[in-house]
């Protein structure tokens, strides 16, 4: 890659342009991984003359990474029968696609209704104790088996649906 030096005119646009997405960049909450990706390209881009095709590819992309709503959250909508209409009337071919994203969904939806089961398998009492008592902390429903035959009983008297 080339990098051209700028003329005098261009200078003052670059930087006005490069303070600006500075000042976006930390007025903006950016995930650790994220900020350090978003530094560096805005180095590059003081380097890189504003006439190049990779400057405005990379002004872009810092734009791009500014626009995401990094810690925006949406309520899942879990509508299945709702999500298969669509997915049949809108969506052509990819049977197995809809297949995952339906399956996904229910999943999705079990885990809200109900909570997973674990079951806890250790000669040692203390540890089955100790690990029963921080997953059901956690919200996870909790059984515990002393060894490998009392796990067998205890998984075939489980409710699994």
């Amino acid at each position: 890659m080339v990098f051209f030096r700028k003329s005098e005119e261009e200078a003052p646009k670059l930087s006005s342009e490069l303070r600006d997405l500075r000042a976006t960049v930390a007025q903006t909450r950016l995930p650790e991984q994220v900020a350090p990706v978003v530094a560096k390209e805005l180095e590059r881009l003081e380097k890189t003359d504003p006439s190049v095709p990779e400057y405005i590819i990379g002004v872009n992309y810092v734009e791009y990474l500014l626009a995401l709503p990094w810690y925006g959250f949406t309520e899942d909508n879990l509508d299945l029968q709702r999500a298969e209409h669509i997915l049949g009337s809108q969506h052509f071919g990819l049977k197995h696609v809809k297949e995952r994203i339906l399956e996904y969904l229910a999943v999705r939806t079990l885990c809200m209704v109900r909570p997973f089961q674990v079951l806890v398998v250790d000669d040692e009492k203390i540890a089955r104790t100790n690990l029963e008592h921080i997953l059901k902390k956690e919200g996870y429903e909790v059984r515990t088996a002393a060894n490998g035959v009392e796990a067998l009983s205890r998984i075939k008297n489980m409710k699994l649906i």
